[in-house]
This record gives structure tokens, C-alpha cells and sequence, in this order.
């Protein structure tokens, strides 16, 4: 009886609260607004407003061609309705910037609304070569903030030769992204093709909290004449998104998944970098320098694709094209925040795939390092990276390429789990120093060990191949962490690729036996010892031993939950069915969860353990308890995205 009075009165409380004519009791003024003029008059009258906090209250779905924002902080509460701005082409949809000394917020959705006020889809069209969504401008005069809350949608915007399909933040912009859906938006065409959900660029700022950024797409149209210059200077980078030019992008939860890069002719030369995340130089102002920095402490970013490299996440030295994000800025944002590169604190990096181009050792199905100076990070810690496959390159979990130019790169690996992935050469890590005056290391952490198992290579080194690069530390496999219980991980195995019985391969005097790992024989054994502080070229294995497990039938660790042909998992299939990515990413409503990728609970759950076959061990078991509106209920919360007690 209690419970029913409390009940009735919360929603007689938000009946008082919200019905029309009553303003909310975090807004100074609401406007109630049916038609698009009603709209474009209520936003002139808040931008001319001396201060105060406003609410505009949409109660139908409303056509309209632009909104700009230049003062006060508004909040908009969509009712389940649409603004729809896909038949006014050729400009900005929505801009945030400061105009005179008023700084402008917008909220899309507000936490203290409840969620049907929250529902509200923003409709984008074809904006030519002008960004839908803008936040900030050309320099930080124009600061400017954007939130975006559970239950808004932006969705179908198309960009033609620029970048920011869906949002664009600028110098002085910050976006924060504590919920919602970015999909379908993209960049076709031109020579600039950067950020198909988001670009932050000149300075801007991206704290995404939550929410997904999914289905979004770049197709470049455009390349140079020779294979050599499109290497270093890019064309299609950030399907999901794209930062450069001493911005910002931290990401501490939400999903960025099913986004993709494409070429709009097979005849056009290039290739694409980054499908999940970019971070890069812009071409003028910044030389071959990351100044940049994309921090991930949550999250997944899975089932990407690119046409290059780096399904999942890019970071490179080479530059995005001409000076549409050559703005000078000030401010150095990603220093301030920490070293520009990027830093993976956690989070699921999964069934991502890059084409791979054998003849530049282009790939990095997970995670592509490439051309970093020696003040730029990469560095991961507690991240699960499996599933990823790099197609006809290198490293299908992670690859690092350094190059002849005199670049300096430091790649640091900490607790981590690198497993399931595939590529050409290195399944689950390839470091490849391609020029004899560039220096790279790669360093594991003794205290911290990383599992790197049940990868595969279609030419060499199954878990790890690494060519003029010192390795600090490799992980002794008593160390790792079998995937099953009925798991015995053999030990560091030489695994080069296959040639006649003897045949080897000279590297710089040295004889290489090429030589596949063979169970049978048992090839030569690599203790971590073997291969400190070496620049010795190896492809390495760790074979791994089955064991009957005990319970028989009952628990032979198959079935619905064993990897296997009905559930992928990322064995020999990343990213299977639908759900691929692969020109259609396409996939369900939910795109951040996957049904059964083979592990413990779904991927983006911090409860997510990888699995092979067998009883899994889980890495990081969590019980979530959620209390609901009738009872409470102890379950597993799948993923925070979801915001649900599921």
C-alpha cells in the first residue's frame, strides 16, 4: 500500500512537473513548439536573452532547415517526435558557437527528464560540404558545449568532401556523450573523407560516456597517382571517429561498432586507416606529428572494417590530406590531457577487420600503430583484443610499423588478453621496423603479464612477429592465463613460414630456419630470456594442449558457448553473418552487443571473459545489482550502454 501512494504520487509529481504550460523545474523559460517557425523563434529569443536556462519542448515532428545556438543553455526534449532537417541541403543543421561573450550550451535530452521526454530523433540529409552538427569553429573564441542523452538519435547525415558527417567539434568545442545513438551518418566523396560519426579537430574536445556510434561509413573518391605518396598522406580515415590537430577524444564507456570504410571505385588508389578511431596529423600546420590524443577507459569498438588498416583503432604519423583541418590552434588539448597517441585503459577492442596490404606491411585488424615519434604513447592495459582479423597483413590483434625516416616508436603492453586474432604474418602481434634508421621497441610488463594464444597466420608466426624491434620483457607463458580450465599452454615455439625441408632465411647474417610449428616435432623452443633486448626478426607460437575435461558430454565445453561453428567468437570468422561490417555493417537495433561472441557474458560487459573451448576462467567477474521500479533483482548487467536491468 505504501509502495502504491509513493508511486502515484512520483507521477503526479511529473505530470505537475511537465504538463503543458508548466515549465520544468530545471529550466528558467520553456517553450512548447509545433511548427518550425515556432521553433526558429524560440531559438532567436534564447540567443537574445541576457542569461538564464531555457527548455524547448517539441510536440510534433517539425521540417526545418537550420538551428543555431550562440547564447544561454538550452535543453531540448524531444516527446517521441523527429526534427527533421534531411530536405534543407547545403548548409549546417544545427550550430553551437559562441557568438559575443554569452558561451552557448545545448543539451540533446536532459537526466532529469524521463525518458519519452528524452525520445527524439534528429533526421540529417546531404549537407554538401558542410558538417550537420557543428560545435565550436575556427578558434576558441567560439567555445561552445554539447550533451547528449539516452533516447536522442542522430541519424542520416551525409557529408560531401568534408568531415564530421554527423558531428563536427571545433576549435573551442566540447561534445560530451553521456547517451544515445550517432548512425547511418557519413563522408562520400571528394578528397577530404575524415569522421563519419564525429570528427574532433582544431582543438575540440569528445568525452563520450555512453551510448553508441554505429553504422556510420566513409567513401573515398579520391587518391593520388602512386601507391609511395598514398601512404603517407590519407584520404579516408575515422569511419566512427576522427581526431587530429592537438584535439581530444576520451571514451569511458558506449559502443563504437559496425562502421566502415570503403572505396567508392576498386580503380582508386589509397588506402583507408581507422574504421572504429583515427587519431592522426592534419597535413599543413602539423608536419608527421601526433599532437592528438585518444584515451579509452571502457567501451567496446568492434566489428569495424577498413579497406587499409586498422579495423578498430589507427594511430599514425602520416597525414590527412590538404588543410581543411589545418586551422591553427593555441591550445595544446592533447598534451594537457596526457601524451598525445593513444592509451587504452580497458575495454573491448573485438571482430574488427582490415584489409591488409602485404606489400607496405600494412594491417592492424585490433589496434595500427604507425610512423609515431617518441613523444607519442601507445599503450594498452587490462584490454581484451580478440577476433580482429588483418586480412592479407600484418597483426591481426596489433601491429606496430615503423619506417625509414628516423621515427622513434614505444609500444607498451600491460595485462592484456590477445587472442582469436588473424592476419598474414603475426595473428596476434606484429612489430615490423621496415627502415634501418628508425628505432622500435616493444615492452610487456613483467608484474602485469599479458596473454597472447590462439591466434593464427596464414604465412608466419601464429601469436608474434616482430623484425628489427627490441621486445623488453616478453610475457613467460607460465605466466598467461589459459583460456579454459583444460588448457596447457606448451611455451614460446618458433613458427616462421613454410619453405623446403632445411631452407633458410638470411637476415642480416643471421640464418633463419623457415619452419612452421609442427606438434608432432615439437619446434625449437624461445624462452623470453632468448629474445631480450633483441632486434633479431622471430615468428613465435604458443601451442596450446587440450586436455579432456572432466564431467564427459556433460561439460565437454562445446555447444551453444563453445567458439565453434555456430558461434564464431572470432575462430577463422570475426564479425560473421550480418553483422560483418564488411560494405554492410548493418547488423540489429543494439549494435554494441553481439549474441554469442564466444566468451563469458556479451562483449562491453566487465564481466566479458574470452573463451576458446572448455569452462572459462573468467579475467574480471562482476555481479551487478540492479534495483528496479517493483523489486530488486540480482543479475548481470550485459553492458552499460544498455542502461536497463536486463
Amino acid at each position: 500500500m505504501v509502495a502504491a501512494v509513493v508511486a502515484a504520487a512520483a507521477v503526479a509529481l511529473v505530470v505537475a512537473l511537465f504538463a503543458p504550460g508548466v515549465k520544468p523545474a530545471f529550466a528558467d523559460t520553456t517553450y512548447h513548439v509545433t511548427t518550425a517557425d515556432e521553433l526558429t523563434q524560440a531559438v532567436a529569443e534564447i540567443n537574445g536573452a541576457d542569461s538564464g536556462r531555457f527548455v524547448i519542448s517539441i510536440e510534433d515532428d517539425i521540417q526545418v532547415r537550420q538551428l543555431s545556438f550562440k547564447a544561454n543553455e538550452t535543453t531540448i526534449l524531444g516527446n517521441g517526435h523527429t526534427l527533421d532537417f534531411s530536405n534543407a541541403t547545403g548548409d549546417h543543421g544545427i550550430v553551437v558557437f559562441k557568438y559575443d561573450d554569452n558561451s552557448p550550451t545545448l543539451h540533446l535530452g536532459d537526466s532529469a527528464a524521463s525518458a519519452q521526454e528524452n525520445a527524439l530523433v534528429i533526421q540529417g540529409g546531404n549537407r554538401y560540404s558542410c558538417p550537420f552538427i557543428m560545435i565550436g569553429g575556427s578558434n576558441f573564441d567560439m567555445t561552445a558545449t554539447m550533451t547528449m542523452t539516452d533516447g536522442v538519435v542522430i541519424r542520416g547525415a551525409v557529408v560531401d568532401n568534408y568531415l564530421g558527417g554527423g558531428v563536427y567539434v571545433g576549435c573551442g568545442g566540447t561534445f560530451i556523450m553521456d547517451g544515445g545513438t550517432i548512425t547511418e551518418c557519413g563522408v562520400s566523396g571528394g578528397s577530404v573523407c575524415f569522421g563519419g560519426g564525429v570528427a574532433v579537430v582544431g582543438g575540440g574536445t569528445f568525452v563520450m560516456n555512453d551510448g553508441v556510434i554505429s553504422k556510420c561509413f566513409l567513401t573515398q573518391s579520391y587518391g593520388e597517382s602512386t601507391d609511395s605518396y598514398n601512404l603517407f598522406y590519407n584520404y579516408a580515415a575515422g569511419a566512427g571517429v576522427f581526431v587530429s590537430n592537438n584535439s581530444y577524444f576520451e571514451m569511458n564507456g558506449g559502443s563504437i561498432c559496425d562502421n566502415r570504410i570503403v572505396k567508392k571505385s576498386e580503380d582508386i588508389p589509397g588506402y583507408g586507416m581507422g574504421a572504429g578511431v583515427a587519431v592522426m596529423p592534419s597535413r599543413y600546420n602539423e608536419g608527421f606529428v601526433v599532437s592528438s590524443r585518444f584515451e579509452m577507459n571502457g567501451g567496446e569498438i568492434c566489428r569495424n572494417s577498413s579497406n587499409g588498416a586498422g579495423g578498430g583503432v589507427a594511430v599514425v604519423g602520416t597525414q590527412a590530406v590538404y588543410g581543411a583541418i589545418a586551422s591553427p590552434v593555441a591550445a595544446q588539448v592533447g598534451a594537457v590531457k596526457g601524451a598525445p597517441g593513444v592509451e587504452i585503459n580497458g575495454g573491448f577492442i573485438y571482430d574488427n577487420t582490415a584489409a591488409g596490404v602485404s606489400s607496405f606491411g600494412l594491417g592492424g585488424g585490433g589496434l595500427f600503430a604507425f610512423m609515431l615519434s617518441n613523444n607519442n604513447v601507445v599503450k594498452m592495459e587490462n584490454t581484451q583484443i580478440f577476433g580482429n582479423d588483418a586480412g592479407l597483413g600484418f597483426g591481426g590483434g596489433v601491429e606496430a610499423l615503423a619506417v625509414s625516416k628516423g621515427y622513434v616508436e614505444n609500444v607498451t603492453i600491460s595485462g592484456s588478453y590477445i587472442v582469436n586474432n588473424k592476419a598474414a604474418y603475426g595473428g596476434g602481434i606484429a612489430c615490423f621496423n621496415s627502415g634501418s634508421t628508425a628505432v622500435q621497441t616493444l615492452t610487456f610488463d613483467e608484474a602485469n603479464p599479458t596473454t597472447i594464444v590462439g591466434n593464427t597466420a596464414s604465412v608466419g608466426a601464429d601469436d608474434l612477429f616482430s623484425y628489427r624491434t627490441t621486445i623488453t620483457n616478453l610475457t613467460k607463458v607460465e605466466d598467461m592465463q589459459p583460456l579454459a580450465s583444460n588448457q596447457t599452454l606448451v611455451g614460446w615455439k618458433w613458427d616462421a613460414e613454410v619453405g623446403a625441408e632445411g631452407e633458410t632465411l638470411n637476415y642480416e647474417g643471421q640464418e633463419i630456419p623457415m619452419l612452421r610449428y609442427d606438434a608432432e616435432t615439437n619446434n625449437y623452443d624461445y624462452e623470453p630470456l632468448a629474445v631480450e633486448n633483441t632486434t633479431t626478426i622471430l615468428y613465435l607460437k604458443v601451442p596450446v594442449v587440450e586436455q579432456e575435461a572432466p564431467g564427459g558430454d556433460d561439460n565437454p565445453g562445446g555447444g551453444d558457448n563453445s567458439g565453434g561453428a555456430d558461434n564464431p567468437g572470432g575462430n577463422g570468422n570475426p564479425g560473421s553473418g550480418d553483422n560483418s561490417g564488411n560494405g554492410n555493417p548493418g547488423g540489429s537495433d543494439d549494435p554494441g552487443v553481439s549474441d554469442n561472441l564466444g566468451i563469458s557474458g556479451k562483449p562491453g560487459s566487465e564481466a566479458g571473459s574470452l573463451a576458446a573451448t572448455g569452462d572459462v576462467t573468467p579475467v574480471a567477474p562482476l555481479v551487478v545489482v540492479c534495483v528496479c521500479a517493483a523489486a530488486c533483482v540480482v543479475i548481470a548487467c550485459v553492458r552499460k550502454a544498455a542502461s536497463a536491468c536486463r
